[in-house]
């Protein structure tokens, strides 16, 4: 799952780790996932943390500007089963003001699934998938869902920042 952020200009959009008692973090939240299993944790990817004390809070941040991406991978091990529901929600602020947390809610079922993907015979048994990938780690495989049709892609626009799901 990839979650993009277009970051209006004098906006940031806080990272996945805040301190206790910080802002409102990026976070991921799944309502249903059946057919796969979540590898690792939602992360940031290809984007440029910034990191500095802030006065309101009393703590240091992290944030980003511009842009972010943000990407939770997952094992699929029942094509035909597979279903993922839930939603990503981020919080923009300038030197003014924040947006609250809106969700931005997401649904990918197996027909959204790249028709390349393969899941082994023994995944069941072995929890073990196969996928044509380019950004796999060493014994690991990836699938990003492809953005066929517009209900695959999920995008927000609120004050400060543009977020979509795909």
């Amino acid at each position: 799952l990839v979650a993009k952020a277009d970051i209006e200009p004098d906006w940031h959009l806080y990272d996945v780790d805040i301190p206790e008692n910080g802002p409102n973090p990026t976070i991921l939240s799944l309502d249903e996932l059946k057919g796969a299993t979540k590898i690792g944790g939602f992360k940031p990817i290809n984007s440029e943390l910034h990191k500095e004390f802030d006065k309101q809070f009393n703590m240091v941040i992290g944030y980003y500007e511009d842009q972010a991406t943000f990407v939770q991978r997952f094992k699929v091990t029942d094509k035909n089963s597979f279903s993922l529901k839930g939603d990503v929600r981020a919080q923009a602020c300038n030197d003014e003001t924040c947006t609250p947390p809106l969700p931005i809610d997401f649904e990918f079922a197996a027909k959204d699934l790249p028709k390349t993907l393969k899941v082994d015979s023994n995944a069941a048994d072995q929890n073990t998938t196969t996928a044509n990938t380019d950004n796999a780690e060493p014994g690991e495989t990836t699938a990003q869902v492809e953005p066929d049709s517009p209900d695959v892609s999920e995008t927000t626009k609120t004050k400060g920042c543009h977020l979509s799901t795909s």
